[in-house]
């Protein structure tokens, strides 16, 4: 069993991390990840880091307190992210979500970044990890649903589109052959 943590931080704040965690060579994740072993390892400079924060102005705490933790789930053995995610929905609005609801306006999806979906989409583990389907934010706040090209098959057929859908799958056989000759990939 694991724990995941989802956080909730300005947008200034995140763009910043991203841009600490490339100029280091690492993902944000990774950032994350070591920051959190760090604190853990370094008890005493950590707690010494705490201390000086705390004798900030209340402006400059606001800055670093603008980091929340929306929400901490387990994950259990033999459960998926998604599905650990799902429970944790449930238990916390005390609603049916997901795909066991009949009612579509209950029913929630994972949310990720543009910026964390660039990062991830070719990721082995990605639907896993972030949902299929999941919704992407842009960065002008808009939202796009994303899911795999074989949920978007299921889709077209048991909406009775399979006309529509060998349309498709002609049009990006025909686009993959002619990259192919073109010499791309």
């Amino acid at each position: 069993m694991y724990y995941i943590y989802e956080l909730n931080m300005p947008e200034e704040v995140k763009e910043k991390l991203v841009q600490t965690a490339a100029e280091r060579g690492v993902t944000t994740d990774e950032l994350v990840q070591s920051w959190l072993e760090w604190a853990v390892e370094h008890k005493a400079e950590f707690e010494e880091m705490v201390k000086n924060h705390k004798a900030l102005s209340e402006e400059e705490r606001a800055k670093g307190e603008a980091i929340k933790i929306v929400r901490s789930y387990p994950v259990h053995d033999g459960e998926s992210e998604a599905e650990a995610k799902l429970r944790a929905l449930r238990e916390e609005t005390g609603r049916t979500l997901g795909p066991l609801s009949n009612d579509v306006e209950t029913m929630m999806l994972p949310m990720i970044s543009e910026e964390e979906f660039c990062e991830h989409v070719e990721d082995e583990n990605f639907y896993e990890k972030y949902g299929n389907p999941c919704v992407i934010v842009g960065k002008d706040g808009r939202k796009i649903v994303f899911e795999s090209f074989a949920l978007y098959k299921r889709d077209m057929h048991l909406a009775g589109m399979d006309d529509e859908l060998a349309e498709i799958e002609k049009q990006i056989e025909e686009d993959g052959r002619r990259q192919k000759e073109a010499g791309g990939v």
